[in-house]
């Protein structure tokens, strides 16, 4: 073989090498721009001024608390946004009002309904009475418990999926729904129990900074000044948001 040809060989070799390398270069582009819409198009970023204190919704909260732990947790209702008075069933399918004794109410809980940590945990009675022991015990400084305290007497664990409510008044059954809106919080964190003292307790620390819930978005994780939460069910949020990434601004 000539020179000649095997320099025009070595010219196509380097040229095919050149184009192939364009190309590759060009898939990965189109790649990386694919991911960042992606990313773009699933996460929706929030600043806030400070970060929570906590993200137990039953202890103190500043007002970035109050707004991220809303889609996090229910309630036995929850509000439904059409009006400031406006409520619809969470946790609970059904509040039935004693026919002799209009202070007490039984409440039956949606079965439906499971805790973010795994699949099988579901909201049960136990839940509903701990959230309140653990508002009413003066050692969590809960903002609710002075509410709470004034209204409820106690809750009865009727059986797994049903409570009996007793308030220290009579209650009417159009208000009932906006009084039982507090957040409820599971008695056991990943397989846990977790003590109704929630400040000094292990497992409630733990859930306090990462905690599990049964609303439409789950604690995803917090880094530095950053907490992420992922989407939980099908609801999307009208930006069609996956994830929502919490930061703390300037």
């Amino acid at each position: 073989m000539s020179k000649k040809n095997l320099t025009i060989g070595a010219v196509v070799v380097v040229l095919c090498a050149a184009i192939g390398l364009y190309f590759y270069m060009d898939l990965q582009e189109k790649k990386r721009l694919a991911i960042e819409r992606k990313i773009r198009r699933e996460t929706l970023i929030v600043a806030f001024n400070e970060l929570p204190n906590s993200l137990n919704p039953l202890l103190e909260q500043n007002s970035s608390g109050l707004t991220l732990l809303d889609p996090i947790f229910d309630g036995l209702s929850n509000r439904s946004g059409r009006s400031a008075r406006s409520y619809e069933n969470g946790l609970a399918t059904d509040f039935i009002q004693d026919p002799n004794n209009r202070n007490i109410f039984i409440v039956e809980l949606d079965q439906e309904k499971r805790w973010h940590d795994a699949p099988d945990h579901m909201v049960t009675a136990r839940d509903v009475r701990f959230t309140v022991e653990c508002i009413k015990n003066p050692n969590n400084r809960s903002p609710l418990r002075g509410r709470i305290s004034q209204l409820i007497d106690r809750v009865d664990v009727v059986d797994n999926f049903t409570v009996r409510v007793v308030f220290k008044e009579n209650i009417s059954v159009h208000v009932v729904r906006d009084l039982l809106a507090f957040k409820i919080i599971p008695a056991q964190y990943y397989g846990q129990p977790m003590s109704p003292d929630l400040r000094t307790d292990k497992v409630a620390q733990d859930f306090a900074r990462k905690p599990v819930g049964t609303g439409p978005f789950r604690f995803k994780e917090w880094t530095g000044n950053t907490i992420s939460f992922e989407n939980a069910s099908k609801v999307q949020t009208a930006e069609g948001a996956e994830v929502v990434e919490v930061e703390e601004g300037d």
